[in-house]
């Protein structure tokens, strides 16, 4: 089975936007504490730091496969711009987890707002480190 190894740089780099977008404190959230138990508030943080983090890690993993089907000569670059864009590979196969329906039920529960947080926040850290709004308002601009 073939092993993924993250470097050190891109590690701090996760890091730095996970920390730079801090759920405890971001404005995304802030609202949202005084409506959850201190318990659920620590629940939500954590969660949504692991969620950040594993959007990020995955699209760097997509990233660099695509770069790679590039280079091997598997694909042309707009395949691989499309691959990156269907956003196939940032589904979790199906596999819940406990935590993942313990989130959903909070944030229904505040309609909602916990979950758009959430994915406002990996939208902002993507765009942070990979510079995919960008890329998508050039799309815009200069369709092909």
């Amino acid at each position: 089975m073939a092993e993924i190894v993250l470097a050190r740089h891109d590690i701090a780099a996760i890091e730095a936007a996970i920390d730079d977008l801090d759920p405890s404190t971001h404005e995304l959230l802030v609202s949202q504490r005084v409506l959850l138990g201190e318990s659920d508030w620590e629940f939500a943080v954590t969660y949504i730091r692991q969620r950040i983090r594993s959007a990020l890690e995955l699209e760097m993993m997509a990233r660099c496969l695509a770069d790679k089907a590039v280079a091997l000569n598997l694909c042309d670059r707009r395949g691989a711009e499309h691959f990156l864009r269907s956003k196939s590979w940032t589904h979790n196969f199906s596999v819940s987890q406990t935590t993942d329906e313990y989130f959903a039920a909070l944030s229904s529960a505040h309609e909602g707002r916990l979950g758009r947080a959430l994915d406002a926040l990996i939208l902002i850290a993507k765009d942070q480190m990979f510079g995919t709004l960008d890329e998508e308002y050039e799309r815009l601009l200069n369709p092909r």
